[in-house]
């Protein structure tokens, strides 16, 4: 029994560094611990939270963590606990480089280029793509044709016209202007508020939008994507486009109505035509599907992303793939 209580005292010593060693906190030059850092669902502006439980990096580091889609880089401070948690952008399946130091000169912080940082580990957000409910993508291609709008009846208008908002964007479908370089002005009205929207050819991707009633306001430059069929005698030609929901000039609504359409040149502008018609708002999100198309089973999902304006802002695009 005695020698049985010496040998379990010699195991219980030679075990103990062991379990202390394992159960140390991190020191400086060690890498951070990836299952103790989660990544948040992108908010509306697709801006996550990359957050770090007790022990992910070593007590008061300073934690570099970078988009490595965007280059965009953010620096936060752990806790004596080593835990941290920092707001930075990055929708989809985003990688993020994380790189603990002991310090960051200011003037490293927040930028891009080599991290001032030590070991570092990748982390994979785990965001689904929220496009993937493809019954929900609005049917409608933007090419001067309107065959494709024969899926929204509800979008019919006076003036063989259309128009529908989605959650993403306001499309509409008009008469095009007999004038060659006539700009297309629409009027609508957001609740008891009305604009006017000038479409001019020359600008293809721009347009002006200002606000009529209650006062008129001046004029601000938004983007805006349209497409025109050629003229043809023997039918309707048509000018498509959409305006994205983000740059409406208030975030909500009741009711959206088309009021007025007409062309304007330099020097005059044409009768209007007259709609006073609600818009149709249909459950539904940008993008283009073909369901006969050759994207089967056997594609890849991809996702990408890059910044804009030296980092000030970003894009992104998700979709699929089939070969390259």
């Amino acid at each position: 029994m005695r020698y049985l209580s010496i040998v379990l005292l010699l195991l219980f010593l030679s075990s103990a560094p062991t379990t202390a060693q394992t159960n140390a906190p991190l020191q400086q030059g060690d890498p951070p611990v990836a299952t103790l850092i989660s990544v948040s669902p992108p908010d509306s502006a697709g801006m996550v939270t990359v957050a770090g439980s007790a022990g992910a990096v070593f007590p008061n580091a300073q934690v570099s963590i970078r988009n490595l889609f965007t280059g965009q880089t953010v620096t936060a401070t752990a806790g004596f606990t080593g835990a941290f948690r920092a707001e930075i952008y990055g929708t989809g399946q985003t990688p993020f480089l994380v790189s603990p130091s002991p310090s960051i000169p200011e003037a490293l912080q927040n930028h891009a280029g080599a991290l001032a940082g030590g070991p570092a580990t990748i982390i994979y957000a785990t965001n689904a793509d929220p496009r993937t409910d493809f019954s929900r993508v609005t049917q409608l291609i933007l090419d001067g044709a309107v065959d494709d709008w024969d899926a929204y009846p509800q979008s019919a208008l006076a003036h063989d016209s259309y128009g529908l908002l989605n959650d993403d964007a306001l499309y509409f479908a008009l008469p095009q202007p007999s004038e060659a370089g006539a700009a297309v002005v629409v009027q609508f009205s957001l609740d008891t508020d009305q604009y006017e929207l000038a479409i001019n050819p020359n600008s293809p991707l721009t347009s002006q939008l200002r606000q009529i009633e209650p006062a008129t306001s001046e004029p601000v430059t938004i983007p805006i994507i349209w497409s025109a069929s050629p003229p043809a005698e023997d039918q309707v030609s048509y000018v498509e486009f959409k305006l994205a929901r983000a740059h409406l000039p208030v975030p909500s609504f009741d009711i959206i109505r088309l009021e007025q359409t007409f062309t304007r040149t330099r020097n005059a502008s044409s009768d209007p035509l007259v709609y006073g018609q609600a818009i149709a708002v249909v459950d539904g999100v940008d993008g283009i599907v073909y369901p006969d198309g050759q994207m089967t089973d056997d594609f890849t999902r991809f996702y990408v992303a890059g910044s804009l304006g030296a980092g000030y802002s970003y894009w992104s695009a998700n979709g699929r793939i089939r070969s390259i």
